[in-house]
């Protein structure tokens, strides 16, 4: 017995299990931990009932998915609107040689992904899937590229798009902290400021505390008032007066939310604003795709998503608007209608989800990946830290990299917030990584996925 959904039954399916996906999240601490989205906790539960009464032969789904090419290319031209020149220009060298560093990572990814495929003969196809299309990628990335590396759906490619992003956020948090520290360790690395450090409270939040001492001068009373007052007012000279500012640096997503840094936190937003933000993601998305078209028909070599000329329009609206100042581009807006795709795109790509595929692809799958951590260490280890400057930050930006070039910039941001709860606050850390793992690593690392899928192809 098959059921068939339409696009509208199938998005209202999807969104079921989104929320199926948040209550779950909410209740349980490991997907919080490892931010595990909620589409992906509630898409991945009904892919395994799914998987139940496909191998019991009781029943199966055939989901329109008509309306998730719509959510994704909404979702990344939200992306594109964040990348904003003038903010890598005032970021300084730091941030133009991080995202130096994490372009060369991606690009490298998809070569061992590829080397390692050959060596097994597996299909270099998939093996894109193994590549910086999950790890540098994420969630999302992955699951847009999903339907070109397999645009029948028949060879596991969603599969991969969910297991391997998973994957990279348990191996990201479970080594991030330790090669952090052990850099610390080995060099006997400190921070450039002790007075400042970070805790992290109960909601996940990253808080840095800065003690702010002064020095009392010594107070000496007069004869008179020793005579005839307090011979003892006053204060001792060098007496210190110690207070503490605290200030939230990361605010942890809500719980049940989709990790997405730029669209964390609570905002109050205008309904006029959201109205002119969503034509600027329609504007976008539109032109874009005679940008895309046009891109794809320069050589066969090249193949980009049909998102990629969205982004591209939308990065050259935002920074004429940043340039001429004639109209302004909203961005919390943006990131707020960015999420809300996410959210269906992730969902109704999270039911389409044949688990069953994955059975043939167990043993390449551990191959690779196990190639991709190894490249992973060596990387942060011995370029990260190095490039970096190889002090304090560059262990702290090692351990934030780990976290992004695997998982994403919430799994980074946990790491570093956990070497610097133990060793002390790294300013350059927490501004130059998400900036690059934010707001432009996606751009570039896109189009290198784009090229490598030509070259295979």
């Amino acid at each position: 017995m098959v059921i068939h959904m339409n696009m509208y039954q199938s998005l209202g399916f999807a969104i079921a299990w989104l929320l199926v996906g948040r209550f779950i999240k909410a209740k349980f601490e490991f997907f919080q931990k490892y931010c595990i989205p909620a589409p992906i906790v509630g898409g991945f539960l009904f892919a395994l009932i799914s998987l139940a009464l496909h191998v019991t032969r009781v029943l199966d789904f055939e989901f329109d998915t008509t309306l998730q090419t719509y959510w994704m290319v909404m979702f990344f031209t939200s992306v594109g609107y964040n990348a904003g020149f003038s903010i890598l220009r005032d970021g300084g060298k730091k941030v133009f040689v991080f995202l130096a560093v994490a372009i060369v990572f991606a690009i490298l990814q998809n070569v061992v992904a590829q080397g390692a495929a050959r060596l097994i003969n597996f299909s270099p196809m998939l093996a894109v899937m193994l590549g910086s299309t999950s790890f540098t990628g994420g969630f999302g990335t992955a699951a847009s590229f999903a339907p070109i590396v397999d645009p029948e759906n028949t060879l596991g490619a969603l599969s991969l798009a969910v297991a391997v992003p998973t994957f990279g956020s348990l191996i990201s948090s479970i080594l991030g902290g330790p090669v952090g520290n052990r850099l610390i360790k080995k060099y006997g690395l400190q921070p450039s400021n002790a007075d400042e450090s970070v805790r992290i409270d109960e909601s996940g939040n990253i808080i840095k505390t800065k003690k702010v001492v002064k020095k009392v001068e010594a107070v000496h009373p007069s004869f008179i008032k020793r005579l005839f007052f307090n011979p003892t007012k006053g204060r001792e000279e060098g007496q210190e007066v110690v207070t503490v500012q605290e200030e939230v640096i990361h605010e942890a997503s809500a719980k049940g939310e989709v990790d997405n840094s730029t669209t964390s936190s609570e905002k109050h937003l205008s309904s006029e604003k959201l109205l002119l933000s969503f034509m600027f993601l329609v504007l976008a998305s539109g032109f874009g795709l005679f940008v895309t078209n046009h891109l794809n028909s320069l050589s066969p070599k090249f193949k980009f998503p049909i998102y990629i000329g969205a982004m591209i329009c939308a990065a050259i609206i935002r920074n004429i608007a940043d340039t001429s100042k004639k109209f302004k581009v909203n961005m919390d807006e943006i990131d707020a209608l960015g999420n809300i795709s996410l959210n269906m795109f992730l969902a109704l790509a999270l039911v389409s989800l044949k688990l069953w595929q994955l059975v043939s692809l167990a043993i390449p799958l551990m191959i690779i990946l196990s190639a991709q951590i190894v490249l992973l260490y060596l990387y942060t280890r011995f370029v990260t830290f190095k490039v970096m400057g190889g002090d304090y930050d560059a262990a702290v930006i090692t351990a934030g990299h780990i976290g992004f070039g695997f998982a994403a910039t919430p799994n980074a941001m946990a790491n570093m917030g956990s070497i610097c709860e133990k060793y002390g606050y790294s300013k350059i850390a927490f501004f130059v990584v998400p900036i690059v793992g934010s707001l432009f690593i996606d751009f570039f690392n896109i189009m290198i996925i784009g090229i490598t899928i030509g070259l295979v192809d």
